[in-house]
This record gives C-alpha cells, structure tokens and sequence, in this order.
C-alpha cells in the first residue's frame, strides 16, 4: 500500500502533483535540485488549496494539507522509506537518467519509479535502470488538481504489476486513468491530437487553408476550447518541436518500436521546415509576442480574433481523416482502445464528443478512405502517411 511518495523535480507539475496526494491524505517528500522554485512552488499550492477551499472542494484546513508536504535539500533523505517515486524534472532524457541512477542507490528494487515525461518514450528512459520491470509512464495533464486524466503507460520491460498499481493510485486520488498497453511515442492523447496538428501544419503549408479558417472550423464546428494553431502558440509549441528533434533521433536508434507508423514519421518530418522557420525568427507564440498569432507583448496572452464565418471554408474531414486512420491503427496494434482514445480527447484535451463519437455519425468509414486517397493525390510526397491502414479498410467492409 503507498503510503509515502517522493516527487522529483517540485515545479509546476511536480508541485501540482504534490497537491493532489497531499489532499488525499498521502506523505510527500519533495526534492528539487534548483532550490529556488521551492518557496514559489509551495505558495502556489498553498494559493491553489484556499481556492479550492472558498469553494467547498476541500474539506480539511489548508494548514494540515500543507504538513503533509516534506521539503528536501538532498535526494537520499528525500527516498527513504517512500513507497513510490514520481519523477517531475524538465524533458531532458539526460536528466532524467541521472536521477533514475541516483534514485537506484538510495530506494529497494520493488519500489516503483514513475516518469511524468508527456511523451519520451518509456522504453527510452527505463533503458538505464537495473530493474526496469518497475518503471511506467505515470503522465499528468495540467493542472493536476483540475485536470483529471492520467495516461499510465507501459514500457517494453514494465511489469503488469507495475502498470496495476498506478492504475489504482491514480484512481485512489479522485483521477480517471487510462492504459497505453503499447509504448509508442506521444502516448495517447499528445499522440493523436498530435496526428490533427501535424495533418493541419501540411494543409497549410501546402495552401489548401488558411491557418485562422482551419481554428474556427475546429471551434465553432467541433466546439473546441481551442484550435491547433492557437493552441501551438499557447503552449510554446514551435520552440518544443524543435528542441525535441535531435532527442527523438536519438530514441529511434535505441527503441525503434515506439513510431509504428513510418508515415507520421515522415510527415513530422515534413512539417518540421515550417516550424524551423517559426523558430529561427522567433515566431514561438505568446512568449515573444508572436506566432501564427499576434499578441500585445511577450508574456501577455490574449484570445486571437478568429472569424465564425470562416469555419465553413473548411471540410472537416480533411483535418480528421488522419487522426480517425492513426486511431484505428493504434488499437489494431494494441496500444489502447477506441474507448481510451475518446476519454484521453475529453479529459486531456477538453473536446466535447470523442472522435469515435463523432466517427459514424459524421461521416463513415469509407468517407475516411476516399479523403485520404484524395489527400494522397494532391500530396504524393506523403503517399505513406495518408495511406489507409488496414483496421479502416475492414471497417468499409
């Protein structure tokens, strides 16, 4: 029974995810080896559960949730006697091996070690353990306290009985968790919306839409909080692409099984002149003023201005048929179910109808076949990525 969890790395996640177990009656002892995000991180959380506690949604006194949390300042205090370890340190895979080596020494071989990582793949980043049977994916969505999705996800070499257990902590904590039974890159929910943006960054760059047309048919159509274009520029999404090149040539040397699909490869390949481009001019969203959106200043996010009437320049299909193709292939290969990919959608991503909610009665199996046929045609450099895997064509059956 976990009792005790040590998180690793206290910024905005690690301390979000502090927060949820320290409000669930669990010890958390917190390390980061950057001093200074700790006072800022523990009046964050301290901020964030009066909130909640205006509200109603915390029962207890903000100051015995407070003594639940254990600051650190050296990681072998920090692991001993925990239960589970939860590491939250920034996206750098050299990082992140290190303090897995360190954590190694300092806590017993059947303590699990968990990575927050949102999309490196698992096999990459257990390959440096000893006992590797006891690291998963345990990936959160921001901000853990509200957001209630959790992707555990299940390495080449993670146990059954690791993967369990942190489906049931996380269900222990108030959190819907999903499975990705398969390690693939982006896991569930970064994968398949990944497949919408990369399939939108093509259509742009090839004219066939606007950028602004294909985020209002996104809203307005689909009903999301956000579209692709608008949602890169608030998340920072041309700088993380770029920098995580070099990184996912790297993993594909060591664990080639994490991209089943050579099409998508190339097709982020592809897109990857646009976002070069963005980047070297400094076109990276809301943290310099600028992106495929203007804002006031850097730092200051506004909502853009995006025409209603805009949105029925667009079919719908021509942005979705590659998500609906990944998606099957990704169950047809066991990775998950259609099922996970429609909860991963509306609690990661805030989408009012899962795909497959909308797949079959928008639109059919065989409108899917023909528009990627069609994209084909017009992108033949792309043939791989548009082809039609064999889970869609027996749905046309």
């Amino acid at each position: 029974m976990v009792e005790r969890i040590l998180i690793v790395g206290f910024g905005t996640m690690g301390s979000g995810i502090a927060e949820v177990f320290a409000m669930n009656g669990f010890e958390v002892n917190v390390y980061d080896a950057y001093r200074d995000v700790i006072p800022r991180s523990l009046e964050g959380i301290r901020w964030s559960l009066g909130k909640l506690r205006e509200k109603g949604s915390l029962r207890e006194d903000v100051d015995t949730v407070m003594k639940r949390i254990h600051v650190f300042d050296n990681l072998g205090n920090a692991a001993r006697d925990v239960d589970l370890v939860i590491e939250a340190v920034f996206e750098d895979p050299k990082v992140k091996h290190q303090v897995y080596r360190e954590l190694e020494g300092y806590v017993g071989k059947d303590v699990i070690i968990a990575s927050n990582t949102s999309g490196i793949p698992i096999t990459y980043l257990q390959s440096v353990l000893q006992y590797k049977g006891r690291f998963a994916g345990f990936h959160w969505f921001n901000p853990p306290v509200l957001m209630r999705l959790v992707e555990v996800i299940k390495g080449r070499d993670t146990s059954d009985e690791t993967a369990g257990a942190l489906m049931d902590l996380a269900r222990r904590v108030g959190k819907e968790p999903i499975l990705v039974r398969r390690d693939v890159r982006g896991f569930i929910a970064n994968r398949v919306f990944g497949v919408l943006s990369t399939q939108a960054f093509i259509l742009y760059m090839r004219g066939i839409y606007d950028y602004r047309a294909m985020d209002s048919a996104l809203i307005y159509r689909l009903g999301l909080p956000m579209g692709v274009f608008a949602l890169t520029d608030f998340t920072g999404g041309i700088k993380l692409s770029y920098e995580s090149r070099n990184l996912f040539e790297e993993i594909d040397r060591v664990a080639p099984e994490t991209e089943p699909s050579k099409g998508l490869a190339k097709a982020r390949t592809f897109v990857f002149s646009l976002i070069e481009k963005m980047y070297r001019e400094g076109r990276i969203g809301i943290r310099t003023g600028k992106g495929f959106y203007e804002y006031p200043e850097p730092g200051r996010w506004v909502r853009p201005d995006i025409p209603r009437e805009l949105a029925d320049k667009v079919n719908l299909l021509d942005l979705l048929a590659p998500m609906v193709n990944e998606s099957l292939r990704m169950e047809r290969l066991g990775i998950c179910t259609r099922g996970d990919i429609d909860k991963a959608l509306k609690l990661g991503y805030n989408w009012p109808k899962g795909l497959f909610e909308i797949y079959g009665r928008d639109f059919t199996a065989t409108d899917v076949v023909n528009t990627l046929r069609r994209m084909s045609d017009l992108i033949p450099d792309l043939r791989e990525f548009y082809e039609p895997d064999p889970a869609l064509l027996n749905e046309t059956k």
